[in-house]
C-alpha cells in the first residue's frame, strides 16, 4: 500500500466515523423532538403547503405561520431541510419546528 492510499483510506475511515457519530446525534435529537411534538398535541392546522417552479422541476414545500404572526411586521424566517428520502411531513413529525416557531415568532 503506498503513502497515497493510506491516508485517503485513514481518511475515508475517519470521515465514515464522524458520519456514523452525526447520524447517531441527529438520529437521538430527531426522537426527542418528535416527543415534544406528539406531547404538546400539535396538528397540522397551520402547515400550509405550496410549491415553486424553478425551470423544468417543481418545488414542494410546507410553510408555518405562527398564531402571533401580524402581517406587515418583519419576522425571522427558519428554514428547515429534510432528506432525501423523507417528506416535509415527515420533517414536521420529527423536527418539532412549528412548535419553536409558535413560542418564537418565527415562519
Amino acid at each position: 500500500m503506498n503513502t497515497l492510499t493510506a491516508a485517503t483510506s485513514g481518511q475515508t475511515t475517519a470521515r465514515g466515523a464522524h458520519f456514523k457519530a452525526f447520524a447517531a446525534v441527529v438520529l437521538f435529537l430527531s426522537g426527542l423532538f418528535a416527543a415534544q411534538v406528539h406531547a404538546a398535541g400539535f396538528s397540522y392546522h397551520n402547515v400550509q403547503a405550496a410549491s415553486s417552479a424553478s425551470g423544468s422541476k417543481e418545488r414542494n414545500f410546507d410553510y408555518y405561520i405562527p398564531s402571533t404572526y401580524t402581517a406587515g411586521t418583519p419576522a425571522p424566517l427558519w428554514v428547515v431541510l429534510h432528506g432525501c428520502r423523507q417528506t416535509s411531513r415527515t420533517m414536521t413529525d420529527l423536527s418539532g419546528f412549528e412548535t419553536l416557531a409558535e413560542t418564537n415568532g418565527a415562519i
